[in-house]
């Protein structure tokens, strides 16, 4: 898959643009499209495939898991909302140890609650979490911000090799442009909550 990087200075709109990109809010001019279709448009079936297919990482890990439950109760959750997912020949619980052997995480992992992982080891969770939605693209909003700058290039690093692995599309949004370039194959700029 392709990654495409977009960047953008604090207050240029990276945040609003991708709750447009996720649907959750509708764009004041324009329009978002998904398979030539208008997503705002989707009936209801479709929106849960779109909400699948496209899977957001956030700068802050910690958004993707309740903070009452364990690791494992919140990657369990993703077939309890998306029961298809479970068909097939693998269950749930092969799947979900799959996902974390892509983001090279331990099982014991599962019985841990948020608090209880560091920052990387958090922000690999999530990206197992998103994975188990089977995306064909990830949102990545300033993945890396809030981690060490050590534990920046393995998240990179891992991101890099699930794109050629799972042949994933990646938007990065992210004020890095170093980052962007090492990272993206055509990056943007987003100013004024316009894209250059």
């Amino acid at each position: 898959g392709s990654a495409v990087g977009l960047e953008g200075k604090s207050g240029a709109g990276k945040s609003t643009l991708v709750r447009i990109l996720l649907g959750l809010i509708r764009p004041d001019d324009g329009s978002v499209s998904w398979q030539e279709r208008d997503i705002g448009s989707l009936a209801r079936a479709e929106k849960l495939a779109f909400r699948r297919s496209v899977q957001l990482v956030a700068q802050n890990p910690e958004q993707a898991f309740d903070p009452r439950w364990t690791i494992g109760a919140s990657l369990s959750e993703v077939f309890a909302i998306h029961p298809a997912l479970a068909d097939g020949e693998r269950s749930a619980k092969e799947r979900i140890a799959d996902g974390l052997c892509a983001v090279e995480l331990p099982e014991r992992i599962l019985e841990r609650q948020p608090h209880e992982l560091s920052g990387g080891e958090l922000q690999r969770a999530a990206i197992a979490r998103a994975l188990l939605m089977e995306p064909r693209i990830l949102l990545l909003d300033e993945p890396t911000t809030m981690l060490d700058v050590s534990i920046q290039a393995q998240i990179l690093a891992l991101l890099m090799r699930l794109r050629a692995d799972h042949q994933l599309g990646m938007l990065l949004i992210s004020h890095d442009r170093p980052l962007l370039t090492y990272f993206a194959d055509e990056i943007h700029i987003l100013d004024a909550g316009r894209v250059q």
